[in-house]
């Protein structure tokens, strides 16, 4: 009977229970290979990263500068159907004195348009600091695209 090539004579593949040489080699090189991407992708995306600058954290800009381009009919009168709605009348509502009542009743000892409970549903972004908001954000517009859209600039 004829032997093929990966045969020996004792009939079986040689270095078969140690595997070849060669083999050991180039895994190991293969190993090299891809440590040396991997890192070379880290590298790059921390260059990337870095070229980027900083992350810039979004800032309340407030409703009526929302409404410079989500306005008149092409944009679906977003900013009118608002402006008319009880959204931006919200924050106008904890001055009457049925909200003065509920917020006795609730034992809410201050004016409703500075108790932060109130204005948790009652305004956007009662909760941030100075610094998140620019000069054109007013709570007094009640509730605000930014509520639900997230911070605009």
């Amino acid at each position: 009977m004829a032997r093929g090539r990966s045969e020996s004579r004792r009939g079986r593949r040689p270095h078969a229970s140690t595997g070849s040489p060669f083999r050991a080699v180039a895994k190991a090189a293969l190993a090299r290979w891809r440590l040396g991407v991997a890192t070379l992708v880290v590298v790059i995306s921390s260059v990337i990263g870095l070229s980027q600058g900083p992350q810039k954290h979004a800032v309340y800009v407030g409703a009526q500068t929302c409404g410079r381009c989500h306005h008149g009919q092409a944009q679906g009168n977003q900013h009118s159907l608002w402006r008319n709605g009880k959204h931006a009348l919200a924050y106008a509502a904890l001055a009457k004195p049925e909200a003065k009542r509920i917020a006795e009743l609730s034992g809410i000892p201050q004016e409703p348009q500075e108790a932060p409970i109130c204005l948790g549903c009652h305004a956007t972004a009662a909760d941030t600091e100075d610094w998140e908001k620019e000069d054109t954000f007013r709570i007094e517009d009640g509730v605000q695209c930014e509520l639900c859209h997230g911070a605009g600039s």
